[in-house]
């Protein structure tokens, strides 16, 4: 696996952006690169959403927008985030939520597909995500924009756990802790995605207390301040290879 990350600068990662609004042992959304592929000839980088928490115990139970929490917004950006990219890609088709072993066995490329999850990359069968009514096609083109939209698991089970078998330690960046797959979205290699969403889980840490926090942002683009601190750190560097 790739980790899109910058290491000019100790516990600066570009991929890795920490929501503003984190709510106790949930840290924020991380986004990390988890291969590049070539699909029917074409190079896709396929990226990975993760809600991140500090004790195993917790859960993610939904990922929503509405016009309680905000609006969910979903983009495939150009490779220097200065425009929409050229589309979200789902080469099996296999629909909204995690391919089926079955359906990868059948056509390989279904596992790169974009989809919405709780915590499973691949269903073996008991993947028990589930979509609010009239879900729309996660995604077609190059945004999914909709403040009536939600995929959730009925309550805090084990594949949303935080330290359950399917999640992944996220160690570099400003955001670290246990990772529960929330999306999986594939573009053009070399394209980003970006996003913000509502998040709902239990934090084990609170006595099991419910929580929803809202405007949660992604982004596998560093940030404008990152970009500058990297742009210092070159000249740092040059600075002390003259000297």
């Amino acid at each position: 696996m790739k980790v899109k990350t910058l290491s000019a600068l100790a516990g600066l990662g570009g991929a890795l952006i920490m929501s503003c609004e984190a709510n106790a042992n949930y840290v924020g959304l991380a986004t990390q690169l988890q291969t590049t592929v070539t699909v029917s000839g074409v190079s896709r980088s396929v990226w990975r959403v993760y809600a991140v928490f500090s004790n195993a115990q917790d859960y993610v139970t939904a990922i929503a927008g509405s016009p309680q929490t905000g609006i969910l917004t979903i983009e495939n950006r150009n490779s220097n985030d200065t425009a929409l990219g050229t589309g979200f890609v789902n080469p099996g088709a296999a629909g909204n939520f995690a391919p089926s072993a079955s359906s990868i066995k059948k056509l390989p490329n279904t596992q790169w597909d974009t989809f919405a999850t709780i915590g499973v990359a691949i269903n073996d069968g008991s993947d028990q995500t589930a979509g609010s009514p009239g879900f729309p096609t996660f995604i077609n083109g190059t945004s999914l924009v909709n403040n009536n939209i939600s995929w959730f698991v009925p309550g805090p089970v084990e594949q949303g756990r935080a330290g359950g078998p399917n999640s992944h330690a996220i160690s570099t960046g400003p955001v670290t802790g246990l990772g529960v797959l929330i999306a999986q979205l594939t573009v053009n290699a070399g394209q980003n995605v970006r996003g913000t969403v509502s998040v709902s889980g239990v934090n084990a840490g609170d006595g099991a207390a419910a929580f929803t926090s809202n405007g949660q942002t992604f982004n596998s683009f560093p940030a404008p301040g990152a970009l500058a601190l990297l742009g210092l750190a070159g000249v740092v560097g040059s600075r002390r290879r003259r000297a």
